[in-house]
């Protein structure tokens, strides 16, 4: 007799005790549970709701396409989606797949993500004071958008955690306000590189050098809308990089306020090796605390950055 034939005899002479009590109303609490889930994975209008988003996503000046929705456990997933700004020459972010559930702590909407290579999950509070929660891993420079909207060739890895809680406004449906938000950033990243590409500048157009950037750790705790960095490392063959300040956050993101001091080490080999690049990374002023490093200042607004030499 096969290994089959003898499952099936010993599970035709299996006899389950009866269900009493509280077993048989959790049992049943539990199959109108699934039944419910069941028939509305199936009668769910994704297609009604696929071409809702899309609309809204219009009416928001975005361009949204989404190649299929449909069911997932206890939520719903999308995959192929596409989102850039609409009328612009801006490469739609494409994310592989997106899940999105309810989310219990903080109370709004979790969900999870593949793009570029990696894994992104977390949940989004909703209500006049809402909670972010992010985590991210493994997301790939090279497999991003990152060339076609910068101009630069990047390699390597990238890791986020990302905690931030949003206090309601203080006038009366004013929304949730970022300048006041509390929490905390850490960053990671692995085998990161330069490869090429050229960035434009204001008076001429930078074709940029292969650079061995290395290994990024950044800590930034956040506390009532003022971000100050406890640590920032970047650490490759090629160049060192450290930094200190803060950045003051505002209800728009793009003008949130960078205060940073950079320190910058380049190794000789590479300085000579980038011609022009190198000559202007010698021209930045030596750091008064150790002469192997030069300065630079990130001032202005996320939005519209300036970077100039010194303190």
């Amino acid at each position: 007799m096969s290994r089959l034939s003898v499952l099936l005899e010993r599970l035709r002479g299996l006899k389950l005790p009866p269900l009493e009590g509280w077993h048989r109303t959790a049992a049943w609490i539990g199959v109108g549970v699934f039944l419910f889930a069941f028939f509305l994975s199936v009668t769910f209008p994704y297609d009604a709701v696929r071409a809702r988003l899309t609309a809204q996503a219009q009416d928001a000046e975005l361009f949204l396409h989404i190649d299929s929705l449909g069911p997932a456990f206890l939520g719903v997933t999308a995959r192929g989606v596409r989102i850039a700004p609409q009328g612009g020459a801006t490469v739609p972010i494409r994310v592989d797949r997106l899940t999105l559930r309810p989310s219990l702590i903080p109370w709004g909407v979790g969900f999870s993500a593949e793009l570029f290579g990696g894994e992104a999950s977390g949940s989004l509070g909703t209500g006049s004071a809402p909670s972010i929660r992010l985590k991210v891993r493994g997301l790939s420079l090279k497999k991003s958008a990152l060339q076609a909207m910068t101009g630069v060739n990047a390699d390597g890895t990238l890791d986020a955690d990302l905690s931030l809680d949003i206090p309601a406004g203080g006038a009366r449906g004013a929304g949730p306000d970022l300048a006041a938000a509390s929490g905390s950033l850490r960053l990671g990243g692995k085998g990161l590189a330069v490869q090429g590409g050229s960035l434009t500048l204001p008076m001429m157009p930078l074709d940029l050098p292969a650079a061995s950037l290395g290994a990024l750790e950044v800590e930034i705790p956040i506390e009532k809308g003022l971000g100050t960095i406890k640590s920032f490392h970047l650490d490759g063959a090629d160049m060192e990089v450290r930094a200190t300040g803060t950045v003051k956050l505002a209800r728009a993101l793009a003008y949130a306020e960078p205060d940073v001091l950079f320190r910058l080490r380049a190794l000789p080999d590479f300085v000579k090796r980038v011609g022009v690049v190198g000559l202007a990374l010698n021209q930045l002023p030596v750091d008064p605390t150790d002469a192997a490093f030069r300065d630079a200042k990130l001032t202005g607004y996320l939005g519209k950055p300036s970077f100039r030499p010194g303190r």
